[in-house]
């Protein structure tokens, strides 16, 4: 993986200093060397592998995992896990991460034979195909993440009650007894093996004591593969790096290790070997974790100094990650870019064929001399009607992703202002970089309005008003993003707020009628009058030369002939 040099950094699972890395990933591969060694010079090791190998008569321990198209779905339908293929080899250790809800806990539940999968899943144990794992279930260890230990007793008192319930029948207590030995020795527990085990409230021994006798009581069984949630949870950093010692050790014995984590520190991450990532029920990456960061570097995405990869991995694959692209700033994925294009182009479309069976005929007013005699029942509301439309249209289409675009980023905002960094750089750095985006979804929703309801208003004209008022829903939807208190709730509070402004364009009620009450100005504050006079005087004025247009200007309560002022 690229190198990420950082000096004095910790890099390792002692907490030694090497300032002079240019890996973090080769550091722990270091540590991984000086374990197996340790691990095959302990007297208690040798014994407790024996041990094992005696339990399953072959000296080929660990399970092969491979999946393919495996899913799983609820009784609604709901996909959890959709077309997940990979493999795990015997006596590898793989963190599973993922945000919550992401799928981690089902794809273990199908592993360890607890949940079945959707028909047209392939699992196979050991090249073996299985249509469920339940059969293994006598060899596969699962410590959750709660301990569930029995606090009279001690630790030794444990973990034998474990091994003599759950090892072969024609085991003599002599060979369990030393086997339990043998165990107590890889955790690294004899020194404790009689104190009593106690209550969380009152703890006979440490919270990563009590983590080692949960994952010795699995051991007990001799399994060949052993699943874990949140192994390092709630332990401090010494507490947790003895922990992965452990699970390191345990993999060299060839003993499948797969262990759930959500955010974990970057020691405990780069002590698994290999991490599947998983969101929204998709694999995004299975491989070595070395190789993690030059994968999604390759994809555009950089990891920044000192900072723990594990976070910005989440952040990354949770859609937050804009501030790590490369070019970064109020950058979106070409994916939403696309959708959001796509929304203004029906938009525009839909508001088209609205209008379309009127062929552009949006006004019938009451003609001048000679005219009056070829004249027909007034229309003075189709006009109102089309602005009054195209600016709903509008508001609904971009105000929840100008939420996105520019509330995504605040937090990384309030981080650089409490650094001292200027609020109008930064300010004036995201308005620039929304800019094509209000540009060319102006260009669609302008494009296909023009050609479907062909107003009388000119085209560039009707551009820059669409244009303004896309400004003014962005606008909108950044006060949002700085107002709301939740996330979740910005697009839906920025998509009422655009439906507000909307229905204050003076349309229904008419502006006149509003005039007559006296409270003009409130309308006047909301961007949709303007947008709806603009719309109004431009497709009434090309008109003047056949009907009163001051009369439908009275009528309606627009005022005529100011389309700079409507506009700015």
């Amino acid at each position: 993986m690229p190198s990420r040099r950082v000096s004095g950094r910790v890099d390792n699972m002692d907490g030694c200093l090497d300032p002079d890395s240019d890996s973090d990933s080769s550091l722990y591969e270091d540590n991984s060397n000086r374990l197996e060694e340790a691990f095959q010079n302990n007297p208690s090791f040798q014994t407790f592998l024996q041990s094992i190998s005696h339990t399953i008569e072959t000296s080929s321990l660990g399970l092969n995992f491979d999946f393919e198209n495996l899913t799983v779905s609820t009784h609604t339908g709901q996909k959890i896990l959709q077309d997940i293929t990979g493999s795990i080899p015997r006596g590898s250790c793989w963190g599973i991460m993922g945000p919550s809800g992401a799928g981690k806990s089902t794809l273990v539940n199908v592993l360890m034979g607890q949940t079945k999968a959707d028909s047209g899943t392939k699992i196979k144990i050991n090249g073996l195909e299985k249509t469920t794992t339940g059969e293994y279930r006598k060899v596969i260890g699962h410590v959750p993440q709660a301990d569930t230990l029995v606090p009279e007793l001690t630790v030794r008192e444990n973990i034998l009650h474990s091994a003599r319930c759950r090892l072969p029948a024609q085991w003599r207590d002599k060979a369990i007894q030393t086997h339990v030995d043998a165990l107590i020795g890889c955790l690294q527990l004899s020194h404790v093996q009689d104190s009593q085990v106690g209550y969380v409230s009152r703890p006979g021994i440490s919270g990563g004591q009590r983590k080692r006798v949960s994952i010795g009581i699995e051991l007990a069984a001799a399994p060949m593969a052993i699943f874990l949630d949140e192994p390092t949870s709630g332990l401090d950093a010494t507490s947790a790096a003895s922990i992965m010692r452990l699970l390191k050790g345990i993999s060299r014995l060839g003993v499948t290790i797969i262990a759930i984590v959500h955010q974990p520190r970057e020691q405990i991450f780069y002590g698994f070997g290999q991490v599947l990532l998983l969101t929204q029920g998709r694999m995004v990456y299975a491989g070595a974790t070395a190789g993690m960061e030059e994968y999604f570097e390759g994809m555009g995405f950089q990891f920044p100094l000192r900072a723990n990869p594990a976070d910005t991995l989440m952040d990354i694959i949770t859609g937050n990650g804009a501030q790590y692209a490369i070019g970064g700033g109020a950058a979106t994925s070409r994916g939403s870019q696309v959708d959001h294009l796509i929304d203004i182009t029906l938009a525009g479309t839909l508001i088209g064929l609205t209008a379309y069976p009127s062929r552009g005929h949006l006004f019938q007013g009451i003609p001048h001399l000679p005219f009056s005699l070829l004249g027909s029942a007034a229309d003075y509301i189709s006009i109102p009607q089309l602005g009054l439309l195209a600016g709903m249209s509008i508001g609904l289409s971009a105000s929840a992703p100008g939420y996105w675009v520019l509330g995504s980023g605040q937090e990384v905002a309030r981080r650089e202002r409490r650094a001292g960094h200027s609020v109008v750089a930064e300010f004036m750095g995201r308005q620039i970089g929304v800019l094509p985006r209000l540009v060319g979804s102006s260009l669609h929703f302008s494009v296909l309005l023009d050609l479907l309801a062909s107003p009388r208003m000119g085209w560039g004209r009707m551009w820059m008003v669409n244009l303004g008022y896309f400004w003014c829903i962005y606008g909108l939807a950044g006060v949002v993003s700085v107002g709301v208190r939740k996330p979740e709730d910005g697009p839906l509070v920025a998509v009422l707020g655009s439906l507000v402004i909307g229905v204050l364009g003076g349309v229904a009620p008419p502006l006149s009628r509003v005039k007559e009450w006296g409270v003009e100005w409130f309308w006047r504050l909301s961007p949709g009058v303007w947008f709806a006079e603009a719309y109004f005087t431009e497709n009434l004025v090309p008109l003047g030369f056949l009907y009163r247009v001051d009369l439908a200007s009275r009528t309606v309560g627009y005022t005529l002939g100011r389309f700079g002022v409507d506009v700015g």
